[in-house]
């Protein structure tokens, strides 16, 4: 029975995915689907400002930059997790010295 309703979840998650993005919405992997952001290994540059908090540009600008390190994966630009945490802890010592300076 489990396996069934696995499936079932998987079924409807696709048909909801599809409307999405018919109405220009991102649509999420259905594997993916109710897989919370802290057991992600990699996120897309706007997953990645979403958990920081700011604009998908800013994401784009510091990964020109060098700031933010990413892979390419295909057309794909890709953070992992490890990157993206250490980069924001480097935001957060920048802002904290800031704010001590």
């Amino acid at each position: 029975m489990e396996t069934s309703s696995n499936a079932t979840r998987l079924l409807i998650e696709e048909e909801r995915n599809k409307s999405r993005h018919q109405k220009g919405q991102t649509a999420v992997p259905a594997h993916l689907a109710g897989c919370s952001s802290n057991q992600k290994l990699c996120f897309s540059p706007a997953e990645a400002a979403g958990q920081l908090g700011i604009c998908k540009n800013t994401i784009y600008k510091y990964l020109d930059s060098g700031a933010l390190r990413s892979f390419k994966l295909g057309q794909r630009r890709l953070i992992n997790r490890e990157a993206l945490d250490e980069f924001r802890l480097k935001l957060e010592r920048e802002h904290t010295a800031e704010m001590v300076g």
